[in-house]
């Protein structure tokens, strides 16, 4: 499950890089343990993180502009796509 649900993460994380370009510069890590490096236009990783949370999405700051996604290895295929969703609108929002 773990190597399956990182998968899809990193998949959604990357095609937001791709869509969102001028706001993501990288998605980087490995399995469920992934970063988003955030251009630093947006304000840093703390803004977007209580933007996030506000939002009901738990996500961790790792420096001054990369948001980490640390979830548990149990996570469902439908949880990571709602963390994706209130991800996109964050980034809409930013």
């Amino acid at each position: 499950n773990a190597a399956a649900r990182g998968a899809q993460l990193e998949a959604g994380l990357r095609a937001m890089g791709d869509k969102y370009a001028g706001k993501i510069t990288e998605v980087r890590g490995r399995g469920l343990l992934l970063g988003l490096e955030l251009s630093s236009e947006l304000g840093g990783a703390a803004k977007f993180v209580q933007a996030a949370a506000d939002r009901g999405l738990l996500l961790v700051p790792a420096g001054a502009d990369v948001v980490r996604f640390v979830p548990p290895l149990v996570v469902k295929a439908e949880q990571v796509d709602a963390a994706l969703g209130i991800l996109e609108e964050c980034l809409a929002e930013a």
